[in-house]
């Protein structure tokens, strides 16, 4: 954490009602994010297989997984795949419904697990709460940005009997910038990363800022493109509008 935090961040965030210090703010929002898990009958001893990573959240008392489109087309998976385990059972779950735009640039795809959640098959805690302020946060005024996810080259299934599942998250602190794609925002990592950014699309990304001497912490989209240094983002508000017209 740089001199930003140091200096004017020197107090703590308030996240999912948690009061969380500034520099373990990247451990305190990887609890919402995990690798994109897929069902898959006959895939090695474990029958799954990872395409990238997954946010999830909670809005208006409804639960959402997210992640892109392309890691689903990428890795020819159908949507009833996608899944998420639970830590207790070990089980994997997947969702009752699936929520699209019909504006395929969008590159997105929304889970629902609203029932499976009221039915206690999966906890009530890990889960962003979307607050109705979030939705409609300037991201542009974000003084930085911070984006957890699961670099492919660090997260892969080893297929030993039982199988294995490493879960490395990686954070990327940086700062917004002028995007190069259409229909995106951008920030631009600080510093040369030197891993493969592969195994991000459908990590969170949230922007900071201080507001009346408060620091502030908002989800504000995912990761639909990346490279070493300049990472696009699908802004939450899209996402969250796909879901109130549900």
């Amino acid at each position: 954490m740089d001199s930003f935090t140091a200096s004017r961040l020197m107090t703590s965030f308030s996240v999912n009602g948690l009061f969380i210090p500034a520099n373990s703010l990247s451990t305190a929002v990887v609890s919402y994010t995990d690798p994109a898990l897929f069902a898959c009958e006959d895939f090695g001893a474990g029958n799954f297989f990872i395409s990238g990573s997954h946010f999830r959240f909670c809005i208006r008392d409804r639960y959402f997984a997210v992640c892109t489109a392309h890691q689903m087309v990428n890795s020819q998976a159908s949507p009833e795949q996608f899944c998420i385990v639970d830590g207790s059972t070990r089980k994997m779950l997947s969702s009752h419904s699936m929520l699209f735009s019909q504006e395929d640039e969008l590159d997105v795809r929304v889970f629902e697990f609203t029932d499976i959640v009221k039915t206690d098959s999966l906890p009530r805690v890990r889960w962003w709460r979307c607050m109705s302020e979030e939705t409609a946060y300037p991201v542009q005024g974000a003084s930085k940005v911070l984006s957890v996810g699961y670099p492919g080259e660090r997260n892969f299934v080893r297929y030993t009997d039982p199988p294995h599942l490493p879960r490395t998250p990686v954070a990327v602190w940086g700062e917004m910038c002028e995007p190069r794609l259409s229909g995106r925002l951008a920030f631009s990592a600080k510093g040369m990363i030197d891993r493969d950014p592969a195994g991000r699309s459908g990590s969170p990304v949230f922007g900071i800022r201080v507001e009346d001497g408060k620091p502030i912490c908002r989800w504000v989209g995912v990761i639909a493109n990346a490279n070493h240094r300049l990472y696009h983002f699908i802004q939450s508000h899209t996402i969250t509008s796909m879901i109130r017209q549900t």
